[in-house]
């Protein structure tokens, strides 16, 4: 049973899908981070030496404010308006929207750095950082528990791997590092090449989340 699916879809901001057309490709990915869980600095570190945080948009979360990091970002297009309601991470903890839509709009592919990342595990765990670019209709490279893309696939969504020449299907820090380091395809032809899987994974969500909520019949 995927919770975050259901409670998504029951309470995630409303968008058109003219909402989230991109407006250009200034950022190959988005990278959204709050808590700096292990597998989330490791991969901050790796885009740091390969000098790779320069082509998107990536937040890292801490207690510390001196160690926050916004990279082409900044507390104007991602505000924090109140550590009560956000944690003490210096990052807003804004689960139930696309942020700021400009940033979204500027963005090719989403890296969902999920809550976990765990190798060995009976069930992944998919909160709503997976479902986001999903309703926000873009395609997507996740660093999340064993048997993720596997679950999307069964479920009837396209996913991504591929795309960035990735033939497995669970990945790790360094197979992000390699899908950024080596993308070379046009941007804006990719995008129109691969829109009708946006299309149809958005669409699938809906329905995926309604056959949720039919196993406990919520």
């Amino acid at each position: 049973f995927q919770y975050w699916a259901v409670f998504v879809a029951d309470h995630f901001q409303h968008y058109l899908d003219i909402d989230t057309i991109p407006k250009n490709f200034d950022h190959l990915f988005l990278c959204y981070n709050r808590k700096p869980t292990w597998h989330r600095v490791e991969l901050y570190k790796a885009f740091k030496k390969n000098n790779l945080l320069n082509k998107g948009v990536f937040t890292l979360g801490n207690e510390d404010p001196e160690q926050v990091k916004l990279v082409n970002a900044d507390e104007k297009t991602i505000p924090l308006s109140n550590e009560d309601d956000h944690g003490r991470m210096g990052i807003a903890n804004d689960t139930m929207t696309l942020g700021n839509i400009n940033l979204w709009n500027s963005h090719f592919v989403t890296i969902v750095n999920e809550t976990q990342h765990i190798s060995k595990l009976g069930y992944p765990f998919l909160s709503e950082k997976m479902w986001k670019p999903i309703i926000g209709m873009r395609p997507f490279l996740c660093l999340g528990d064993h048997g993720t893309i596997k679950l999307l696939q069964d479920a009837g969504f396209y996913t991504f791997n591929d795309m960035f020449d990735l033939a497995k299907k669970d990945l790790g820090v360094n197979d992000i590092v390699y899908a950024i380091k080596n993308c070379k395809f046009d941007l804006a032809s990719m995008y129109k090449e691969i829109q009708w899987k946006l299309h149809h994974n958005k669409k699938r969500f809906f329905e995926f989340a309604k056959e949720q909520k039919q196993i406990f019949d919520l």
